[in-house]
């Protein structure tokens, strides 16, 4: 009996843990490194907090419904960070949002946090390395329909087609993999002909990396 409390206990701490690095990466994007200063402390308080919920009811389902909240929290702070001036900032945050988008649930907790209409600026005008970054957020983000319609509304169709035509070739892969999504759309693909997409995207899938073709392709496509 003993022996095997001790196995339970030691495979809730490795769960709480699991949690805290999971949470470390919502809140900085640096794969783990934990945050600095008042975020640090709160950091703490959330590890304290799984800990000692997962020791007390390790077989109750609320404590993961209370983490989901926790981690919601995080994206919210990420996309207030993709407002700030400091490019820097802004590429951690875009990274980290980057890392977390593709999952259902995260893409719709960026959604209400209002990310969409900062991701689009930031195709506009970010660092490279930014906009390549929001590209391949929105992109994730566009597969939900209603999502499609929103970043068309954002403005987002005429900052992709421009990373289309003078990206880096990442970028131009995510711009275009993210236009393709928006084309499923019927007036998403009058938008992109009417903002000049056609013809960058035809560029794009004659000469592009095999990634950046698949995706042009698949956006004339749709």
């Amino acid at each position: 009996m003993i022996a095997t409390a001790g196995a339970a206990a030691r495979a809730v701490v490795a769960s709480a843990r699991a949690a805290a690095r999971r949470m470390r990466i919502a809140w900085t994007g640096l794969g783990g490194a934990a945050p600095r200063g008042a975020s640090l402390k709160r950091q703490q308080t959330l590890e304290f907090w799984l800990r000692w919920n997962l020791l007390r009811r390790p077989h109750s389902h609320s404590w993961r419904r209370s983490f989901s909240r926790m981690e919601r929290l995080g994206i919210e702070d990420l996309v207030k960070r993709l407002k700030r001036r400091e490019e820097i900032g802004r590429e951690e945050a875009v990274g980290a949002l980057r890392k977390l988008s593709g999952n259902a649930e995260n893409d719709a907790a960026i959604v209400v946090a209002g990310g969409i209409a900062p991701l689009v600026k930031l195709v506009k005008t970010g660092t490279m390395v930014a906009r390549t970054e929001a590209a391949n957020v929105l992109m994730n983000l566009s597969v939900n329909d209603e999502n499609k319609v929103a970043v068309a509304a954002a403005g987002g169709i005429a900052p992709l087609i421009e990373l289309v035509a003078s990206g880096t070739p990442g970028a131009r892969e995510h711009a275009a993999g993210a236009l393709g999504n928006l084309a499923f759309n019927d007036e998403n693909q009058v938008a992109i002909a009417a903002a000049g997409g056609i013809a960058p995207l035809i560029e794009l899938a004659a000469s592009g990396t095999p990634g950046a073709r698949e995706q042009a392709a698949g956006a004339l496509r749709n």
